[in-house]
């Protein structure tokens, strides 16, 4: 099941792509024929072939250093995101981002979600969100992490499971096992 997932995360079924990704994965040996059936490394060791991903990540070059910065914040969130949680995170003041977010549309990197209020966005595809997130240096990742879990914790203080998850990522494990222990109960008590 590890590589249709993995297919599925990246192609999104599109069967062009779908072709495209198992072509390079062949090309680049992730992918191989042993004799009697098809093989791949696991999970954790496929990667979207360079070429691929170079081509995904043209997109996120061609964006103004001030939008694609926001944007990376924004995929740090995940696939969907609310641009005042991007504000309450410090990614940027709110004219800053919603330029951003304007010219993110216009890149067709971002779709304006279908929901809510309309300040809420989806990357157009879950690989330009991965692309958006590499463009992040490590060494700040993980206090843009911990900024996105405090804002999480002013206006979403149920959100236990993605609180824990931020502060899992900035490396705080103390508040990421009491916001997991959280998500714990909340999940026992609906189920019980």
């Amino acid at each position: 099941t590890e590589l249709p997932t993995f297919l599925h995360r990246y192609t999104e079924g599109n069967p062009l792509l779908v072709a495209q990704v198992l072509r390079a994965l062949v090309d680049d040996g992730g992918l191989w024929y042993a004799g009697t059936r098809w093989e791949w490394r696991t999970l954790d060791q496929l990667q979207l072939p360079p070429a691929c991903a170079q081509i995904v990540g043209r997109r996120i070059e061609r964006l103004s250093p001030r939008a694609a910065s926001i944007v990376a914040h924004a995929a740090l969130l995940g696939r969907a995101f609310d641009t005042d949680l991007l504000v309450a995170a410090g990614a940027g003041e709110p004219t800053d981002i919603e330029g951003a977010v304007d010219e993110g549309v216009t890149a067709a990197v971002l779709v304006r979600a279908e929901r809510h209020d309309g300040r809420e966005y989806d990357f157009a595809h879950a690989v330009l969100a991965d692309a958006a997130r590499r463009a992040i240096p490590d060494r700040a990742r993980a206090d843009l992490h911990r900024r996105i879990a405090r804002a999480l914790e002013l206006r979403t203080p149920t959100a236990v499971a993605d609180i824990a998850r931020h502060y899992h990522a900035a490396g705080d494990d103390t508040e990421a096992f009491r916001y997991a222990m959280l998500a714990a109960d909340r999940a026992a008590s609906v189920h019980a």
